[in-house]
Protein backbone atom coordinates (compact mmCIF):
# COMPACT_ATOMS: atom_id res chain seq x y z
CA UNK A 1 0.00 0.00 0.00
CA UNK A 2 2.67 2.42 0.68
CA UNK A 3 4.32 2.02 -2.60
CA UNK A 4 1.23 3.22 -4.46
CA UNK A 5 1.82 7.01 -2.42
CA UNK A 6 4.22 9.07 -4.16
CA UNK A 7 5.89 12.14 -1.37
CA UNK A 8 4.23 15.85 -2.29
CA UNK A 9 6.25 18.22 -3.88
CA UNK A 10 5.86 21.65 -3.61
CA UNK A 11 7.21 22.46 -7.37
CA UNK A 12 4.51 19.96 -8.98
CA UNK A 13 1.03 20.84 -9.60
CA UNK A 14 -1.55 18.71 -7.18
CA UNK A 15 -3.98 19.07 -9.61
CA UNK A 16 -2.64 18.35 -13.22
CA UNK A 17 -5.42 19.77 -15.72
CA UNK A 18 -4.42 20.05 -19.47
CA UNK A 19 -6.18 23.21 -19.62
CA UNK A 20 -4.02 25.15 -16.46
CA UNK A 21 -0.86 26.72 -17.87
CA UNK A 22 2.52 26.56 -15.30
CA UNK A 23 3.45 29.67 -17.15
CA UNK A 24 3.25 32.77 -14.76
CA UNK A 25 -0.43 34.61 -15.31
CA UNK A 26 0.00 37.46 -18.09
CA UNK A 27 -0.84 40.95 -17.02
CA UNK A 28 -0.44 42.87 -20.00
CA UNK A 29 -0.51 42.74 -23.38
CA UNK A 30 2.75 40.76 -24.07
CA UNK A 31 4.22 41.38 -27.25
CA UNK A 32 1.79 43.73 -28.22
CA UNK A 33 2.85 46.34 -25.77
CA UNK A 34 4.93 47.49 -28.08
CA UNK A 35 2.03 48.91 -30.76
CA UNK A 36 0.58 51.94 -30.27
CA UNK A 37 -3.31 52.28 -28.93
CA UNK A 38 -4.03 53.32 -32.50
CA UNK A 39 -2.44 50.64 -34.05
CA UNK A 40 -4.48 48.17 -31.70
CA UNK A 41 -8.13 49.75 -31.70
CA UNK A 42 -7.87 49.31 -35.53
CA UNK A 43 -6.28 45.77 -35.12
CA UNK A 44 -9.15 44.97 -32.99
CA UNK A 45 -12.10 46.60 -34.98
CA UNK A 46 -10.97 43.59 -37.91
CA UNK A 47 -11.59 40.78 -35.91
CA UNK A 48 -14.92 39.04 -35.88
CA UNK A 49 -16.85 38.98 -32.01
CA UNK A 50 -15.43 35.48 -31.41
CA UNK A 51 -11.95 36.41 -31.56
CA UNK A 52 -12.28 39.55 -30.13
CA UNK A 53 -13.97 38.15 -27.32
CA UNK A 54 -10.88 35.57 -26.89
CA UNK A 55 -8.63 38.58 -26.56
CA UNK A 56 -10.83 40.07 -23.98
CA UNK A 57 -9.93 37.11 -21.98
CA UNK A 58 -6.15 37.37 -22.47
CA UNK A 59 -5.62 40.02 -19.59
CA UNK A 60 -7.35 42.55 -17.60
CA UNK A 61 -4.80 45.24 -19.65
CA UNK A 62 -6.58 42.87 -22.97
CA UNK A 63 -10.16 43.79 -21.89
CA UNK A 64 -9.67 47.02 -21.24
CA UNK A 65 -8.05 47.85 -24.79
CA UNK A 66 -10.77 46.09 -26.41
CA UNK A 67 -13.35 47.89 -24.15
CA UNK A 68 -11.85 51.11 -24.71
CA UNK A 69 -12.59 50.63 -29.02
CA UNK A 70 -15.35 52.57 -30.20
CA UNK A 71 -17.21 49.99 -32.14
CA UNK A 72 -17.17 47.66 -28.97
CA UNK A 73 -18.69 51.01 -26.72
CA UNK A 74 -21.44 51.36 -29.19
CA UNK A 75 -22.17 47.59 -30.05
CA UNK A 76 -22.56 46.80 -25.98
CA UNK A 77 -24.08 50.19 -25.00
CA UNK A 78 -27.24 49.87 -27.51
CA UNK A 79 -27.00 46.56 -28.98
CA UNK A 80 -26.21 44.03 -25.83
CA UNK A 81 -28.89 41.73 -26.64
CA UNK A 82 -28.48 41.43 -30.34
CA UNK A 83 -24.80 40.27 -29.26
CA UNK A 84 -25.77 37.74 -26.45
CA UNK A 85 -27.83 36.53 -29.89
CA UNK A 86 -25.65 36.76 -32.23
CA UNK A 87 -22.77 34.63 -29.30
CA UNK A 88 -26.16 31.84 -29.09
CA UNK A 89 -26.98 31.15 -32.18
CA UNK A 90 -23.40 30.87 -33.24
CA UNK A 91 -22.62 33.78 -35.71
CA UNK A 92 -20.28 35.46 -33.90
CA UNK A 93 -17.39 34.08 -36.05
CA UNK A 94 -19.08 35.75 -38.62
CA UNK A 95 -19.92 39.27 -37.98
CA UNK A 96 -17.46 42.15 -36.04
CA UNK A 97 -18.55 44.56 -33.44
CA UNK A 98 -17.49 47.82 -36.70
CA UNK A 99 -20.73 45.56 -38.78
CA UNK A 100 -23.10 46.37 -35.57
CA UNK A 101 -21.59 49.50 -34.97
CA UNK A 102 -21.89 50.32 -38.77
CA UNK A 103 -25.96 49.32 -38.28
CA UNK A 104 -26.64 50.81 -35.18
CA UNK A 105 -25.49 54.00 -36.85
CA UNK A 106 -28.13 54.19 -39.73
CA UNK A 107 -31.33 54.48 -40.05
CA UNK A 108 -31.78 53.30 -43.65
CA UNK A 109 -33.25 49.73 -44.56
CA UNK A 110 -29.58 48.38 -46.79
CA UNK A 111 -32.44 46.34 -49.41
CA UNK A 112 -34.83 49.54 -50.08
CA UNK A 113 -33.63 52.27 -48.31
CA UNK A 114 -36.18 52.58 -46.34
CA UNK A 115 -36.93 53.41 -42.55
CA UNK A 116 -34.76 50.30 -41.09
CA UNK A 117 -36.29 49.49 -37.59
CA UNK A 118 -34.52 45.74 -37.65
CA UNK A 119 -31.26 44.14 -37.44
CA UNK A 120 -30.82 40.89 -39.54
CA UNK A 121 -28.51 39.37 -37.13
CA UNK A 122 -27.42 36.90 -39.76
CA UNK A 123 -25.19 39.36 -41.38
CA UNK A 124 -26.10 42.73 -38.79
CA UNK A 125 -27.85 44.30 -41.47
CA UNK A 126 -30.54 47.20 -41.07
CA UNK A 127 -33.11 46.17 -42.76
CA UNK A 128 -37.31 47.07 -42.46
CA UNK A 129 -39.98 44.91 -41.75
CA UNK A 130 -41.22 44.20 -45.59
CA UNK A 131 -37.86 43.56 -47.12
CA UNK A 132 -37.45 41.09 -43.69
CA UNK A 133 -40.40 39.31 -44.74
CA UNK A 134 -40.03 39.43 -48.28
CA UNK A 135 -36.73 40.08 -49.52
CA UNK A 136 -34.36 37.48 -51.13
CA UNK A 137 -31.36 39.18 -49.06
CA UNK A 138 -32.66 38.44 -46.07
CA UNK A 139 -34.03 34.68 -46.46
CA UNK A 140 -33.89 32.38 -44.17
CA UNK A 141 -33.96 28.61 -45.71
CA UNK A 142 -33.24 25.00 -44.01
CA UNK A 143 -29.86 23.56 -45.74
CA UNK A 144 -31.72 20.53 -47.24
CA UNK A 145 -34.22 23.49 -49.18
CA UNK A 146 -30.65 25.21 -50.09
CA UNK A 147 -29.54 24.93 -53.92
CA UNK A 148 -26.08 24.66 -54.14
CA UNK A 149 -25.83 24.23 -57.99
CA UNK A 150 -24.86 28.29 -58.55
CA UNK A 151 -21.92 27.60 -55.93
CA UNK A 152 -20.57 24.45 -57.79
CA UNK A 153 -20.68 25.80 -60.79
CA UNK A 154 -17.45 28.33 -59.90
Amino acid sequence: MKALLAPYRKDEPTHPHPLVSSLPPVTGLGNLVVLSNETLFEMLSHLDIASALDFALVSRRARATLGATLEHRVATKHATHAIGLICRFKLSPYIRFADLKAALHTRQCSSCGGVGDKIFLATAARCCRACLESSDEFKIVELKEANFTQWQQV
